[in-house]
């Protein structure tokens, strides 16, 4: 029987590619400078499918059946830090999800916060008074 190419019972005779050949830059400010097909790509990989489709925005359009758009975004002037805002059509005041991020001294992104809500529980008010 043949040796399989790869084992993890014995070592690989050359090294593995598991890095991408060009580094992308891992800084929110530096977003600004990629192409808004990546922008678009990043929004992505961030939203949960699963909670889109449940809650009737097309995952490619990002739109609601009438067409509204269902995501806001914003970014600081500098561009060190951005956020997201996923709609519903239920109560537009409580987003599905909010995601903060923002650049780090040490070159890394934070997340800063993220919130979500189901906009079908109910919302009780409680007013404090002395």
């Amino acid at each position: 029987m043949p040796e399989p190419k790869l084992s993890l019972l014995r070592a690989p005779t050359s090294a593995i590619q598991s890095a991408p050949q060009r580094v992308f830059p891992q800084a929110l400010h530096r977003l600004r400078e990629r192409s808004e097909d990546f922008q678009h790509l990043l929004i992505y990989l961030l939203l949960p499918i699963p909670l889109l489709i449940e809650f009737g925005t097309d995952p490619i359009t990002l739109r609601n059946d009438e067409g509204q758009v269902m995501l806001e975004t914003a970014s600081s002037e500098d561009g060190a830090s951005w956020g997201l805002r996923l709609l519903n059509d239920i109560d537009r005041r409580y987003p599905l999800l909010e995601l903060e991020m923002a650049d780090t001294p040490f070159g890394r992104i934070s997340v800063t916060w993220v919130g979500m809500n189901d906009p079908r529980s109910p919302v009780t008010w409680q007013c404090l008074s002395s």
